[in-house]
């Protein structure tokens, strides 16, 4: 594939190139999940001070000692972009003859290109101290200091292919995403949610519905005849949820109503994967048996789901940003999509979950934003490839070479020239 950038900007040009190996690359700090109600450990984690700095040479050495193979996918299409939108799509020998002419554009062979990544369920609360769990960053650090970790965890996810948009919420003011704007007790900045009362309230200040309890609440109970998981599922649709997370207890009923209400379906395979990993380790034992036993349905009615063949789906892994969170794409195709259904849903079906805020982005079309990653091997053969950042070797975000030979650790060699 070709991409023609056409721009005033000072040209670079570089090949492309990188590893073939596929081995992911798993948690290697603790992180806080919202929605499992705890923080997830990786298994023998301890603290940096712990940490011994021949494991980290040990595996450097490692990568460098991997096999290097280049593979050319596609020879004869070519893309064009103006501005931040793609301009032009098609096969190279009928590209327009006013892109081949010299001094307008800059020239990218790139083996294979597709869509930027969406993560559709992230968390962007900055974490804590490498040497800490991430949710003590709550309690124990200034904003200031938990905003330039989370500009680092952002941009690492840039450097991933994760170049979804992210605006501004539409509930008002910034502090209106975790509730109403009065600080006051049982409200935004005392507690991670609030209750709302009727349904101008829950338009008014909410953003995100608990229809059920957290996966390793010691308290819930998700047989509760009342009030099960199940039961929040469906009261959560029949309520008009536009996407669906988690989806930890479903079965026919479940499905054939996400799909009469054409909602979409986000399974956050990765945190509970993580979480299977880290084998319960600083989770008390009432909940780890009921996390085994949700992990269990959640992945039962994930894999019918998608058997189904009528459910949409998007892709989201309920880690902070920054995270390999393309493991997301692997855990779908163990579950029963192929790379393709796994790429579209990590693709053009991210904006799906944002319905008419929804920017035109996510597939490589004419007069959608180019948003765009050059790729050293073809997904479509095998998405673990996502997983390993070497693949990605190019980045555009709205037609800005965010990452690609030239550019510096934060695009500034390129971006800010």
């Amino acid at each position: 594939m070709t991409i023609r950038t056409v721009s005033k900007r000072r040209g670079r040009s570089g090949d492309a190139s990188g590893t073939s190996s596929l081995p992911s690359e798993r948690l290697t700090r603790p992180i806080f999940s919202t929605g499992l109600g705890i923080a997830v450990r990786p298994k023998n984690w301890q603290p940096v001070s712990l940490r011994r700095d021949d494991e980290a040479n040990a595996a450097a050495a490692a990568a460098a000692a991997k096999k290097k193979v280049f593979y050319t996918i596609v020879k004869d299409a070519a893309l064009v972009v103006e501005g931040k939108l793609i301009a032009w799509v098609g096969a190279a020998a009928d590209l327009p003859a006013k892109y081949v002419e010299a001094g307008h554009h800059r020239v990218f062979s790139v083996p294979t290109v597709m869509p930027g990544l969406w993560n559709v369920h992230t968390h962007f609360d900055g974490g804590g101290p490498e040497e800490l769990p991430s949710y003590l960053g709550f309690a124990t650090e200034h904003p200031t200091s938990q905003g330039a970790r989370l500009a680092r965890q952002c941009w690492e996810s840039l450097q991933r292919g994760y170049d979804g948009d992210v605006f501004p919420l539409p509930a008002g003011d910034a502090l209106l995403n975790l509730g109403v704007g009065n600080i006051a007790a049982g409200h935004h900045g005392t507690s991670m949610s609030l209750i709302v009362d009727g349904v101008d309230e829950c338009r008014r200040a909410c953003i995100k519905v608990l229809a059920s309890g957290s996966v390793l609440s010691l308290d819930d109970d998700v047989d509760c005849a009342q009030f099960s998981a199940k039961e929040g599922i469906l009261q959560a649709l029949h309520a008009g949820v536009k996407t669906l997370e988690h989806v930890s207890f479903a079965d026919d009923e479940v499905i054939e109503l996400v799909k009469a209400k054409d909602v979409v379906w986000v399974a956050t395979r990765t945190v509970i994967q993580l979480l299977l990993d880290s084998s319960g380790e600083g989770v008390p034992r009432k909940s780890w048996d009921q996390a085994l036993r949700i992990a269990d349905a959640a992945l039962a009615g994930y894999k019918r789901a998608i058997a189904d063949g009528g459910v949409t789906f998007a892709l989201g892994t309920d880690t902070p940003p920054g995270f390999n969170m393309a493991l997301e794409l692997e855990l779908a195709v163990q579950c029963g999509m192929t790379n393709l259904q796994a790429i579209r849903c990590a693709t053009a079906n991210g904006p799906l979950t944002l319905g008419k805020q929804a920017p035109k982005t996510g597939q490589l079309k004419v007069g959608y934003e180019a948003d765009i990653l050059g790729l050293t091997e073809n997904p479509v053969e095998d998405v673990r490839i996502l997983q390993q950042k070497e693949n990605t070797k190019y980045v555009w975000k709205g037609g800005v070479l965010f990452k690609g030979p030239g550019v510096g650790p934060w695009g500034e060699n390129y971006v800010f020239d």
